[in-house]
């Protein structure tokens, strides 16, 4: 084989896999679209056995489902623990989230007088520092501390009511949190 018949045959394999990869995704798109149809139930039970026809008035998603009470004391993404002596977050890998790390729980009412220990659950540097906005993250002032290795904790009083928002200055792009205190 001459050197440009193999190279042809190669830009031809990629060519056809990258088609193949765009037909793959846009079918487990139309996948992804029939399964929550089917899960959300607002399919007529006659119509549903082809997935295609759906009472328009009665549409919802998984999504909506989720934000229905589950017995957790989470409201709009706000994890409720007033009237807790010490609430405890964790600094985590978030796999598959929004960034590699992340708060758990990231937005939490408390009450003032309660203590906030955040904790970490690996060995990786990590800082919990006030700031008064999420939007244009920088120190506050209000509290700064370092977290290294896997235990490592810092604990901090919330004494005021009104929102504390917190990050983590190396992974400020999307490791944050907020305080609700009242």
């Amino acid at each position: 084989m001459s050197p440009n018949r193999s190279e042809w045959t190669r830009r031809q394999l990629l060519h056809r896999s990258s088609v193949a990869s765009v037909i793959g995704i846009s079918a487990l798109a139309g996948c992804l679209d029939s399964e929550t149809d089917e899960t959300s139930g607002t399919a007529d039970e006659d119509e549903s056995a082809d997935g295609d026809e759906l009472d328009e008035g009665d549409e919802s998603t998984a999504m909506d489902d989720a934000a229905e009470d589950d017995g957790d004391d989470e409201t709009n993404g706000i994890v409720d623990m007033t009237g807790d002596e010490t609430v405890e977050i964790e600094l985590v890998d978030n796999e598959g989230g929004d960034g590699a790390f992340a708060f758990e729980p990231d937005h939490v009412r408390l009450s003032v007088g309660t203590t906030v220990r955040w904790v970490s659950t690996h060995d990786i540097f990590h800082t919990i520092t006030s700031t008064e906005s999420l939007e244009q993250k920088s120190p506050s002032g209000e509290f700064r501390q370092t977290v290294s290795a896997e235990g490592d904790s810092y604990e901090w009083t919330a004494d005021e009511p009104g929102t504390q928002f917190y990050y983590c200055e190396p992974h400020a792009g999307f490791m944050d949190g907020t305080l609700e205190i009242e």
